[in-house]
Order: C-alpha cells, then structure tokens, then sequence
C-alpha cells in the first residue's frame, strides 16, 4: 500500500537528482571536517563544489530524468500527473490555449530550479568564509612567512592603531619574521 502511495515519476526523479548531488556535497563534508585543515583548503573545496553543480548541472539533472523514466517504465507505474489539474481562467483577447509543460518538462525545470538555489546558498557560504579568510588572512601561516611589512599592514583591518600594529609587528621581529 506504501509503496504505490510513494512511488511515482516526480518521487524517483528527486530521489535520483538528490542521490547525485549530495553525494558529492557528503565528500566535500567529510574532507572540511579534516583536522588541522586551513582556510585556504577550505574555501577551494567549497569553490570545487560550487564548480561542480555549475559544470554538472545538465547532466544531474539528465540522468535523474532518465532514471526515474526507465525505473517507473520496469516497474509500471504511471507517468500521469497525480492530484488535482489547475485550470486558468483565459483572459480576455487570449486565443491561444496554453500547452502547459509536461510531467518531464516540470520536473526538469522544478530541479534545475532546487540546483540553482543550492547553488546560490552554496556561494552566499563560500563568500561568507572568504570574508572571515580576508578578515584573519594577517595570522596565516602563508602570511606570516613570505609577507612584507606593508603586506601585513594590508591585511590588518582599519580598526588596529599604530600602536597596537608596532606591537605586533615587534612580536614579530622577535621570532625572526620580517
């Protein structure tokens, strides 16, 4: 009785596109949880899935079309739209009866639609770290071996005074930095 009630062409092509999608974005969790890893490392794997849902965006969402049109042909189940049909009153001078979209076509652009807000989401995070890798991009371990003076002057905010970056810049002679 479940099984009927759950199984149909938009439950297999969502199951299919979000296998896809959070498989990869299950590898880039795994890596970012990678202890002692930097910032740097970070926002690159970030950016590396965000490349990869822009570059794969098609495809994804090919296959998982493809999958849920040859899993509901093998296992007979009906392709029809289920529920009620939302019926639109024509306005007045209209001529034309619109087509409508059919269930494939809904469905690829109902999942080109969640890509693209994952998508977004993805890059509002990753310019989100970006910022705090801007904000503390002085204490790198990158920073501190091969930056000038001006350099880290660069990289400080705005809200350190004079002497506070004197301070620091000491602290840094002492150990042998600049």
């Amino acid at each position: 009785m479940l099984l009927p009630a759950v199984c149909d062409f938009s439950f297999l092509c969502y199951l299919s596109f979000w296998c896809e999608v959070l498989e990869e974005v299950n590898i880039t969790q795994k890596y970012l949880q990678t202890v002692g890893l930097t910032l740097e490392k970070c926002i690159v794997k970030v950016q590396g899935l965000i490349e990869f849902l822009a570059d794969q965006r098609s495809e994804i969402v090919e296959k998982a079309i493809c999958y849920a049109t040859t899993t509901c042909e093998e296992m007979d189940i009906s392709m029809e739209r289920r529920g009620r049909v939302k019926l639109w009153k024509p306005i007045p001078g209209e001529k034309a009866k619109d087509a409508g979209l059919t269930l494939t076509e809904e469905m690829k652009r109902a999942t080109f639609e969640c890509l693209y807000r994952f998508h977004h989401e993805l890059e509002i995070r990753s310019k989100a770290i970006e910022k705090i890798f801007s904000m503390f991009a002085v204490i790198q371990p990158n920073s501190l071996v091969v930056a000038t003076e001006k350099d880290i002057r660069n990289y400080t905010p705005k809200r350190l005074t004079n002497s506070l970056m004197k301070t620091f810049l000491g602290k840094l002679n002492i150990f042998g930095g600049i």
